[in-house]
């Protein structure tokens, strides 16, 4: 919280898996919360901005970037055994 990061900011983590055989895509969902740390995004204060959606199957794994902008945020995942890539805008309005 009030950390402030140049626009063009990039935070990667790679290698999400599907939990499950049966999965077909990995839906990714984000949130935004005033607070410094909250244990599930079911608390009041998260509220969920955006979400992308890739298909994956179980022996696949997703790589995922979150790039901060001046006024939004771009959320991308990138299938990396398919190379099927997937983006979402996410304007910041807190």
């Amino acid at each position: 919280v009030g950390t402030k990061l140049p626009a063009g900011h990039k935070a990667t983590a790679d290698g999400w898996t599907a939990v499950s055989d049966e999965q077909t895509r990995i839906t990714l969902q984000l949130y935004a919360t005033p607070l410094g740390h909250v244990d599930f995004t079911t608390d009041p204060s998260c509220k969920r901005i955006g979400s992308v959606d890739v298909p994956c199957h179980r022996s696949e794994t997703i790589d995922v970037a979150i790039e901060f902008g001046a006024t939004e945020i771009v959320v991308s995942a990138t299938n990396a055994m398919t190379g099927e890539k997937r983006a979402a805008n996410v304007t910041y309005n807190h």
